[in-house]
């Protein structure tokens, strides 16, 4: 076998390699839609028959502290 029916065989296994890839993340992307819309449903009722959530108090996150300043070498 020549060098450049390797390179097509190989080509070519890594094309099927890639049409399963996206096939399976096209399964995968389709299972969250999926969840997404019975999420959606499901917040959709609970709205509708009066449930609501309490008011939050904001959470505060603290200001990250600066770094010391490194001194530097010399006088």
């Amino acid at each position: 076998m020549t060098e450049q029916q390797n390179h097509l065989r190989e080509l070519l296994k890594q094309a099927e390699e890639i049409k399963v890839e996206i096939n399976n993340l096209n399964a995968q992307a389709q299972a969250k839609k999926d969840l997404l819309l019975r999420a959606l449903g499901a917040i959709e009722y609970l709205q509708q028959i009066g449930v609501t959530l309490e008011e939050q108090t904001p959470v505060v996150t603290p200001e990250p502290t600066a770094k010391p300043k490194s001194k530097s070498k010399g006088s």
